[in-house]
């Protein structure tokens, strides 16, 4: 059964003190209104003369009171304070009656049950209380309908207002509870969306640099390898040359001459084009990491996102919509052989699944095997 405030409502606006639980959720609010219900009960048992009704008396007094204990235990169990209410006013009338009013007695605890969302108990309990007293009072008083009309018609306003005012209570708090969860679905949505739109920036600038700066560190990379296969292979070739004509002198001769000056050239030539190779290297690794922690919010590499159904040709006319994938390698190879190094590539694939990615070294965007 449900209580009066459920869990997530909105709290009233009263001092800690008159809504603090004692034992069985007897709140001080509570207790106030026990008391303003038990003085308008015994207002109703001082006038309510009539046929059949006890001498007012002690024992009148303290029935009457005892008729609103049970609204104590409203706010944890308002089903059973109705119930318990009901019973004990029906009890009342047959044994004890005074020709009290039910609706003083009965207004809390309707409006409790329809805020509780027991609108069809509330209203069929009303609806008996009335129709047994029309019938009762008719039959003992014989009075007409025009005066039975007038003496209930307070009583039935008075009991309609309370079911209608919990049932405008209840209504505004499932209005309020469904506007909260709407307003937190929508928090959750704008806050995906914005993650969305966050992982396909990232997403987009790892491959803008993986398209500009990545592919022009490679292309560093293999010239300056190059450059030093080259230069290698020339300085052999001319101190070969040179032995072969001069001998043993012309050795003597390029110690002490020019010859020893080239030679230290080429060795800071060397180094320096080693030492462009390495700061390359090493920048395509950062490049590598920075690229992955930008892929990490969800995206995927370059390589692993070229599949049979992207490449619509081969060689160099196969190229993904976003303008990557295996269209650029003439472009890569074009560069590589500038500085002179002989390369070629050869693709025969065809709408297949491209393989797991081989475990080769990469440099940028290109793989040397």
């Amino acid at each position: 059964m449900g209580s009066v405030t459920p869990i997530g409502a909105p709290q009233r606006r009263l001092p800690p003190w008159a809504v603090a639980e004692g034992p069985f959720g007897v709140r001080l609010f509570d207790v106030g209104i026990v008391v303003l219900v038990i003085a308008a009960l015994e207002v109703n048992i001082i006038v309510g003369n009539g046929p059949g009704a006890v001498r007012l008396n002690l024992s009148a007094y303290l029935l009457g009171a005892l008729l609103a204990v049970p609204i104590l235990f409203r706010h944890r169990w308002p089903f059973q304070v109705m119930i318990a209410t009901a019973a004990a006013i029906f009890f009342y009338y047959i044994f004890a009656r005074r020709n009290i009013s039910p609706a003083p007695l009965f207004f809390v605890p309707l409006y409790d049950a329809a805020v509780a969302g027991y609108l069809i108990w509330a209203v069929s309990i009303a609806a008996f209380f009335m129709l047994t007293g029309l019938i009762v009072v008719e039959v003992s008083t014989k009075e007409s309908l025009a005066t039975l009309t007038s003496d209930f018609l307070s009583q039935i306003v008075i009991l309609v207002l309370a079911v209608v005012l919990g049932e405008l209570v209840r209504s505004r708090r499932d209005l309020a509870a469904e506007t909260a969860r709407r307003l937190q679905l929508a928090d959750e949505e704008r806050a995906a969306e914005a993650g969305r739109v966050v992982a396909e920036v990232r997403l987009r600038i790892a491959r803008e640099m993986h398209d500009t700066v990545a592919h022009s560190m490679a292309t560093i990379t293999v010239q300056a390898g190059s450059a030093l296969h080259l230069l290698g292979s020339a300085v052999a070739a001319h101190g070969g040359g040179e032995a072969a004509d001069g001998g043993e002198a012309g050795s003597r001769g390029r110690g002490a001459g020019p010859g020893g000056g080239r030679g230290a050239d080429a060795d800071k030539l060397r180094a320096a084009l080693r030492a462009i190779r390495e700061t390359s290297k090493g920048a395509l690794i950062d490049m590598r990491s920075v690229l992955g922690q930008l892929r990490g919010s969800g995206g995927q590499s370059d390589d692993a996102g070229i599949s049979g159904n992207e490449i619509s040709g081969s060689g160099a006319s196969a190229t993904r919509p976003d303008g990557m994938g295996l269209g650029r390698l003439r472009p890569c190879g074009t560069r590589a052989r500038r500085p002179g190094l002989p390369s070629r590539s050869a693709s025969t694939a065809t709408n297949c699944r491209c393989p797991q990615r081989p475990t080769t070294r990469r440099t940028g965007s290109c793989r040397s095997r």
